[in-house]
């Protein structure tokens, strides 16, 4: 059986002191560099260094440089308040246009790219310390996450060389760009065929016309919601307030005709949200702001400061793109205009345009409400429009809460909103909750399912150890039927790779990503997964066992599950399979979703909407 080489043991099989680290990011990659004693190969790929150390190779994965850090570092509370400091001047942010943050519009983007920075430099730098290194030589080198072009990753690394005086040579010429092999890249867009954006607009169009004639003239309030699907879609179909007309983006909504025939009988208007063009006063705004934060950059900063600068000045400090940012805040006043909304409801208070709508929504007095769109407990991270960041007034006037847990983590942010409690729209597949069938006796036929252990904040290597050593674990307790289940969002691990990891260390476990949940819950008998996925509360409405993992280190706040059995190390599954205590869900489901609580979250919604 092929050992697993643990990241504690790693430096035992290597020399105290190095030379030169060669920085790769696949196994490909690792082939390149040649094998002398006074190189260390400092790998971004897990199962690259598995297999190089089988082999005698002086290698280390990346993370090692990382293992003490997360509990020394709060950038996974204030993640989304750094990530907006390059825009500011102060307390002035330099993007303003009509009175609505134009840099804001790029703040997911630079979240992931501040996120990226932290993890490769404060690595690359603790391992350079800890082996003496002298000199960096580059292939390639990236989180599993990766949201940096190219010529980003690249100047992580002359910062990192700069700031610690190392010489540094470039191989990176010499890499086949599609050797990395681990991971998709966070930020690939996938853009709609133009036939399906065309009758996608000429849907909306229609839609907007029809709801808007339905709805001409009535009196009452009229909110805006800026909601995704899986909320928006139930509160739609259980509307039903003559005084009251919600409107919806016509994308949000399930398209067609019966959605369609639903929103004209309840009186729900569909409006379209379009992005615009740019004018001669957006253009002329756009240079004024490239030239202003050029100014801004120019003064001397830590190295995160300046790594974002230098990745906004690459990715968004371009004429078209400011202006076009400027354009869909003209396009914005424009709908204010058009509709007068009455009130603004907004499930998440960072993406772009919603959060355009919600600064407009804020200069015109417009009141504004915030959901959730799916639980953020138990991390507790700031948001600046709910008052996380003092350098600007909160947007957020009220918060409409799912439970006792919204509400805790709203207190434990900095959130001083008024609170109204309406319970969660898709609380109603939680509320009937099966009761857990029966003890496992067979083993042999029960059907065993593991969920990828994807931290938010923490080491990948939890994720690849636990993957090999719950097989393991399970498979030496007599359980044959093991499936794994990948997480299927963009930017994630490929099925390929933990196909390899499953063949290095003969785990015969077969493994699936793309395909519904839903499925997985009815054939599972006992699943083992992350307890920070909606898949907990779902297997534990299903009636099947559900073990809950957050492994150290991980910065998360596990008071939010006082009442139930956090899973930190492998081994306590051993202990809970043994002793085969399912969770009693009940006060979880009701602190998260209020299902004994409210009895019908969607009127509690609308009349608290509705009726302010």
């Amino acid at each position: 059986m092929q050992p697993v080489l643990r990241l504690e043991d790693a430096c035992a099989r290597l020399k105290p002191v190095y030379t030169r680290i060669a920085l790769v990011a696949a196994d490909a990659q690792l082939r390149l560099v040649p094998g002398d004693e006074d190189t260390l190969v400092v790998s971004c790929d897990w199962l690259a260094w598995q297999k190089a150390s089988a082999e005698g190779r002086h290698c280390l994965f990346y993370e090692w440089g990382l293992k003490d850090w997360y509990d020394n570092d709060h950038l996974h509370r204030e993640l989304f308040i750094r990530a907006n400091d390059w825009l500011y001047d102060g307390d002035r942010d330099i993007t303003l246009y009509r009175g609505v943050s134009l840099g804001k519009s790029f703040a997911n983007e630079v979240s992931v790219c501040l996120a990226n920075h932290a993890r490769l430099s404060v690595a690359l730098t603790n391992i350079v310390q800890a082996f003496a290194i002298r000199e960096i030589v580059y292939y390639d080198f990236r989180n599993e996450t990766d949201g940096l072009t190219p010529e980003m990753r690249r100047t992580c690394i002359e910062m990192v060389c700069a700031d610690n005086g190392l010489s540094y040579s470039d191989q990176s010429a010499s890499v086949d760009a599609g050797s990395y092999t681990v991971s998709e890249h966070a930020m690939v867009s996938r853009e709609r065929p133009r036939w399906q954006v065309a009758m996608l607009n000429a849907y909306g169009l229609v839609a907007e016309a029809l709801t808007s004639l339905r709805t001409w003239g009535r009196k009452g309030e009229r909110p805006l919601l800026m909601i995704g699907t899986n909320m928006a879609a139930p509160l739609a179909e259980q509307f039903d307030l003559a005084d009251v007309t919600p409107m919806f983006t016509t994308r949000v909504l399930p398209k067609g005709p019966r959605m369609l025939m639903h929103c004209l009988r309840r009186g729900i208007r569909l409006v379209r949200l379009t992005a615009g063009r740019p004018n001669r006063a957006d253009r002329q705004r756009a240079g004024e702001v490239i030239a202003e934060a050029e100014r801004l950059f120019a003064r001397p900063a830590p190295q995160s400061l300046r790594f974002v600068q230098a990745y906004v000045r690459e990715c968004f400090l371009k004429p078209d793109r400011v202006a076009a940012a400027a354009a869909q805040v003209r396009s914005i006043e424009r709908l204010f205009d058009r509709h007068k909304f009455t009130r603004v409801v907004v499930d998440g208070v960072r993406h772009w345009p919603p959060r355009a709508i919600m600064e407009v929504a804020a200069l015109r007095h417009v009141p504004m409400d915030s959901t959730w769109h799916s639980s953020l407990a138990p991390n507790n991270v700031l948001l600046d429009a709910l008052g996380g960041d003092p350098r600007m007034p909160p947007l957020v006037s009220r918060c409409l809460t799912w439970g006792s847990a919204h509400e805790e983590w709203l207190q434990k942010t900095n959130a001083r909103q008024p609170v109204i409690r309406v319970g969660c729209p898709i609380a109603e597949r939680y509320r009937g909750a099966v009761p857990v069938a029966k003890p496992l006796a067979n083993r042999a036929e029960v059907n065993v399912l593991l969920l990828q252990y994807t931290p938010i904040w923490g080491l990948n290597v939890n994720m690849y150890e636990s993957f090999v050593d719950l097989v393991r674990l399970l498979r030496a307790k007599g359980f044959r039927k093991i499936w794994m289940k990948l997480h299927p969002g963009r930017g994630r691990w490929r099925r390929e790779y933990f196909l390899e990891i499953a063949e290095f260390f003969g785990l015969g476990c077969e493994i699936f990503k793309y395909e519904p949940y839903s499925q997985f819950a009815a054939w599972a008998d006992m699943v083992v997964g992350p307890a920070l996925s909606g898949s907990f509360f779902e297997t534990l409405a299903a009636g099947k066992r559900h073990y809950p993992m957050i492994m150290r280190p991980h910065g998360f706040d596990l008071e939010y599950y006082r009442d139930c059995r956090i899973v930190e190390r492998v081994e306590e599954i051993d202990e809970l399979v043994e002793r085969d205590e399912p969770i009693d869900a009940r006060k979880l489901f009701d602190a998260f979703y209020s299902v004994d609580t409210i009895d019908n979250a969607a009127l509690a919604f609308w009349h608290a909407v509705g009726k302010p």
